[in-house]
């Protein structure tokens, strides 16, 4: 009896042991994890900084290597826990997010956002604090992730837009977008949704005066879009007056374009898909202001007479770069104008000449645009000489290239 109460005895002198052993081993690696730290420290002083100070150096760093993305954001996360301490404490990192909302069953994407990530996108706006915000939104969002947005509205700087869901004119609708700079809001051809339930208030927002009266500093404005149709043309609008925008481009029927007065504006880029008359685009040229000097109009079908194009952009003797994307008739026109005109006349201060997609033409037609060139590249009185020229054709006019070296011998 007494041999097994002392084996008892040693069996728990040695559990103890091991358990003091243990304890031992597990004080010695915290000693040693400890002592590695402060080696650490030792070789890199930036460990040995606030944190405050840290982010401010990374926030440095940031503007300088392109790291201002949400996907680079979430990237550090994964190098060690001192860097996503930095990350989460950087601002800068969470000022230009992309987010990507899917697109619903009818057009074969993937299901909207749902609600139970409203908290995510909610503390991912916040981490940008009080800097300013760049946010690139596509898909389909439902009202929850619009008043997320909504409340950040008043930090926007760029705001791009694509397939604008209802949820989105809940920004728009904040009582002011003070910072606001860049504003597109686009809908892609490619994307189907004429059986979507999307309210087209969206696009009637974007093109009403609205939009330029509470973004008193927007200075890129795109609004893009082939489904959203013009009001009546006895509707009248008072005249808008914005003083700082320096570009705009409009793809579609633009009900505010006739009634905007743009002091500031330096580009101006004008596209149509559908029949154009001169009565919805002339009056609107014709009151540019003095410093547009970059002028771009593509329309495939457009009602306008070639004296009416020549007396619209007469009046527009600033424009020193012409782009014609598209368009034949139009080019075909222009063309003319500047061949049979004199340089002082038309367009006199034009140094660079664009013309896109361009189908095939006859070998007259490739004279008298090598003739104009040689106008224009010539010193005149009164008008400066044409510097560059870009042409590039479409489909049957691969070939059509010949034409041009050979108009000119």
């Amino acid at each position: 009896m007494s041999t097994v109460l002392a084996l008892l005895a040693r069996l728990d002198e040695l559990a103890d042991e091991i358990a003091r052993q243990e304890q031992i081993l597990a004080d010695l690696k915290s000693s040693r994890i400890a002592v590695r730290r402060q080696l650490n420290n030792l070789r890199d002083p930036m460990m040995r900084l606030p944190l405050e100070i840290s982010s401010d150096i990374f926030e440095s760093s940031c503007s300088e290597c392109d790291l201002h993305h949400l996907k680079a954001a979430l990237l550090l996360f994964n190098v060690s826990k001192s860097w996503s301490r930095i990350a989460l404490s950087t601002a800068a990192l969470w000022t230009n997010l992309d987010f990507d909302f899917g697109w619903p069953e009818a057009v074969g994407g993937t299901p909207s956002l749902r609600a139970a990530d409203v908290d995510v996108l909610a503390r991912l706006l916040a981490r940008a604090r009080g800097h300013s915000l760049s946010l690139r939104l596509r898909g389909l969002a439902d009202s929850k992730v619009g008043d997320v947005f909504a409340r950040h509205a008043h930090q926007l700087r760029v705001l791009d837009v694509e397939l604008p869901s209802p949820a989105y004119l809940q920004i728009l609708r904040q009582g002011a977008l003070p910072l606001l700079e860049t504003i597109t809001i686009f809908h892609d051809d490619d994307i189907a949704i004429d059986n979507l339930a999307i309210s087209m208030e969206v696009y009637a927002y974007a093109n009403s005066a609205r939009l330029f009266q509470i973004a008193p500093n927007l200075i890129n404005c795109t609004i893009g879009t082939s489904i959203h149709s013009p009001p009546p043309k006895d509707q009248a609008e008072p005249d808008v007056v914005h003083r700082s925008l320096q570009s705009l481009t409009i793809f579609g029927p633009s009900p505010v374009f006739p009634f905007l007065v743009l002091p500031a504006l330096q580009r101006l880029d004008i596209g149509y898909d559908e029949d154009v008359d001169a009565e919805d685009v002339a009056p609107s040229l014709m009151r540019s202001p003095p410093s547009l000097s970059h002028l771009t109009l593509q329309a495939d079908h457009i009602q306008w007479s070639q004296r009416a194009i020549q007396t619209c952009l007469a009046s527009i003797p600033s424009i020193t770069h012409l782009s014609l994307p598209r368009g034949a008739l139009l080019q075909n026109r222009i063309i003319a104008i500047l061949t049979a005109a004199h340089p002082s006349e038309f367009l006199p201060n034009l140094t660079r000449l664009d013309i896109y997609g361009a189908p095939a033409q006859s070998r007259a037609w490739y004279l008298a645009l090598v003739a104009m060139l040689r106008t224009r590249g010539t010193l005149c009185r009164g008008a400066v000489k044409l510097q560059s020229f870009s042409f590039r054709w479409r489909g049957a006019a691969r070939g059509s290239w010949k034409q041009l070296p050979a108009a000119s011998r």
